[in-house]
């Protein structure tokens, strides 16, 4: 195994304790992810969905057409904020989304060492990784996009034909916490043109059929 290999699992989990500190209290986390007035209907909804056990067909919301059609896409990730707002309050729906951040962070550092880079190239890459991302960090189901964007790309970056079904999951459970699930598609179809891999059609294939996993349908 490779000196740098050897040191991933002790800088990708440095570097995640790291980023959890710089958005706790530098950040400001507690203020700062809740600058965007969306977390709120997102944790409403949450809440709505525990409450009756089912998911919203029709506009909660609006006083100019309720009962509107409406589709609460992201309903996992609002699940999860509900819970956690209705356990500890808005410091559970900071520690929910702060983890998130974190795990991101890691997922970068250990994709990089994948994708083949040096200790020290991806030790200096996470500052402006770790203060760049920050001006998105937002307690938003997009960061739990990112969470699943980062495993995706790392499952079909070192893929393993004997675990091809674990993309397949990912796209699946994909689907009902962000809008951003086409990419769980389009990262296995642009793996598999570039490696000329069969085996990453048919699984990009499979993600494709797997988004249809939702409440919603199609």
């Amino acid at each position: 195994m490779a000196p740098a290999a050897n040191k991933l699992p002790n800088l990708a989990g440095s570097l995640a304790l790291v980023t959890v500190l710089y958005c706790l209290f530098v950040f400001g986390a507690g203020e700062q992810l809740f600058r965007d007035s969306d977390t709120g209907w997102h944790i409403r909804t949450g809440e709505w969905i525990l409450d009756h056990r089912t998911l919203p067909r029709t506009d909660l919301y609006s006083f100019s057409k309720p009962g509107e059609p409406w589709f609460a896409w992201e309903w996992g990730s609002d699940v999860l904020m509900g819970i956690a707002n209705r356990q500890i309050g808005l410091g559970g729906v900071v520690a929910l989304y702060a983890a998130a951040i974190a795990l991101c962070t890691y997922l970068s550092i250990t994709l990089a060492f994948s994708a083949g880079a040096d200790f020290l190239s991806t030790a200096l890459m996470s500052i402006p990784l770790v203060t760049t991302a920050s001006l998105h960090w937002l307690a938003r189901p997009h960061v739990l996009g990112w969470v699943f964007l980062l495993t995706q790309l790392l499952l079909i970056q070192t893929y393993q034909s004997r675990r091809w079904f674990v993309p397949i999951l990912i796209a699946a459970v994909w689907t009902n916490f962000h809008a951003s699930f086409f990419l769980a598609v389009a990262i296995p179809v642009v793996f598999a043109v570039f490696r000329k891999s069969r085996d990453l059609a048919l699984v990009s294939l499979g993600c494709a059929l797997a988004t249809l996993c939702n409440p919603y349908g199609w």
